[in-house]
């Protein structure tokens, strides 16, 4: 939480990525798309609907499979409850069209389109535009 509020503080953003088996007392592979709205809803409320987006991750920042496990082995060794289980996604989101179920996880919720447009874009473009010096 900590964390979280200090990269908010800074004029940061929160999002968070597929790989949630560290943010809730699962293995990684048991995690739904419901626990990944479990936790954007907990950023919300810890921080406020501004300043959340989404982190997916499927951009794939890694060159392949075997960088991915040395970075998360190196994780692991810093805190070695992170990244409990197998490396997957979220049942429900473990693809990019899994990003339906994550908006009808919000509605459900009671998040309103405003709130899911600054989620999934608005937030990221404002931050975009301070970086970017655009008005």
């Amino acid at each position: 939480d900590d964390l979280i509020k200090f990269c908010v503080s800074k004029g940061g953003l929160v999002g968070p990525k597929h790989m949630i088996g560290n943010m809730v007392d699962k293995l990684a592979e048991e995690t739904t798309v419901e626990d990944y709205v479990d936790m954007i809803d907990y950023w919300v409320k810890l921080v406020g609907i501004d300043n959340v987006t989404i982190g997916t991750d499927f951009s794939g920042t890694v060159t392949g499979l075997a960088e991915a496990d040395a970075q998360i082995n190196m994780i692991r060794a810093l805190a070695p409850n992170a990244y409990k289980g197998k490396r997957c996604k979220p049942k429900g989101f473990n693809r990019i069209d899994g990003l339906y179920n994550v908006t009808r996880g919000l509605v459900k919720r009671g998040y309103s389109d405003e709130d899911i447009e600054k989620i999934y874009s608005k937030n990221m473009i404002r931050v975009l535009k301070v970086i970017f010096n655009e008005k």
